[in-house]
């Protein structure tokens, strides 16, 4: 479900006077990231940041001047070890797809905008580590308290793991980017591009849930009121199910898709279900959970 940001609202991993890491995160050489980003002419700002209120140790950014992205990756030393951007400015007011991933043992890194690579090298990549657990202050939508930075736009279903996937094998962007440009489920807690395991940070609830992290990560605090937009890439607009205009998204339960038309909130488990699987039975959600759980 897409938000919008005015640069009033960001999302933070805990109080930023005292910070948390990502749960059960280690330092390593590898990470990949997707994110829907919709930014107006003079809009964007820092998107993601993570490390402490020294020196950010990942940094992905959208230019207010030029509107190009850019990554930087930072070791424990605050010495960069990979940092690039795109070549093309995106703050056109379209939906677009931002898809990174690197692998540092082998200097690798990737950049690409709609499924193509737009890279610009600034730093190349350096065989180094990169201090996750370190990364005491992670927030999105803002830098370390600096309100000129924060983000003006609208995001949809921001993924982030500590592994890595090779996105320029056209078999992996699938993973996030379909053939025709629609928006790709990422399935239940977002597993599917990692063949089953959680992400550390799966964000892409609406506004009043959109710090819940479905991934393993542990949750973000909201900090002002996030709007909702009903806009969504212009491809999955017109993604032909029955219902043209309609999107659809995937049961938090079973991670099929359904119509929005067909989803809604279940009160005794908070999850955003198909009305086929709603229940108000707390104790019957449970014996399923046990049935799926020890099947006889």
């Amino acid at each position: 479900m897409a938000v919008t940001l005015t640069g009033a609202q960001y999302a933070q991993r805990g109080d930023i006077s005292v910070g948390k890491p990502l749960t059960n995160v280690v330092s390593g050489k590898e990470f990949t990231l997707s994110l829907w980003i919709k930014a107006e002419d003079g809009g964007g700002g820092v998107i993601f940041i993570g490390g402490n209120s020294i020196a950010p140790r990942i940094q992905l950014t959208q230019s207010i001047a030029s509107g190009t992205y850019s990554i930087e990756v930072r070791n424990i030393s605050n010495g960069t070890i990979w940092q690039a951007r795109t070549a093309t400015a995106y703050d056109d007011g379209e939906w677009h797809n931002v898809l990174i991933s690197a692998d540092l043992s082998t200097t690798t890194g990737h950049l690409l905008v709609d499924g193509i690579s737009d890279e610009v090298t600034i730093v190349a990549p350096i065989d180094g580590t990169i201090p996750w657990t370190n990364c005491t202050e992670l927030l999105f939508g803002a830098f370390f308290g600096g309100a000129p930075t924060r983000l003006t736009g609208m995001v949809e279903s921001f993924w982030f793991a500590t592994e890595y996937i090779d996105v320029s094998v056209e078999a992996n962007r699938r993973l996030f980017y379909g053939t025709d440009g629609t928006q790709v489920g990422l399935g239940h807690q977002g597993r599917r591009p990692l063949d089953g395991r959680q992400p550390e940070i799966f964000l892409g609830h609406g506004p009043g849930n959109f710090g819940r992290n479905e991934g393993s990560g542990g949750d973000f605090d909201l900090v002002g009121s996030f709007g909702f937009d009903r806009g969504r890439p212009a491809p999955v607009n017109s993604l032909s199910r029955g219902f043209r205009g309609e999107r659809w998204r995937e049961s938090e339960r079973s991670g099929i898709p359904f119509s929005e038309s067909e989803l809604m909130l279940e009160p005794a488990s908070g999850l955003e279900v198909a009305r086929r699987e709603f229940s108000t039975d707390r104790d019957e959600i449970n014996r399923n959970r046990r049935r799926r759980a020890f099947p006889e």
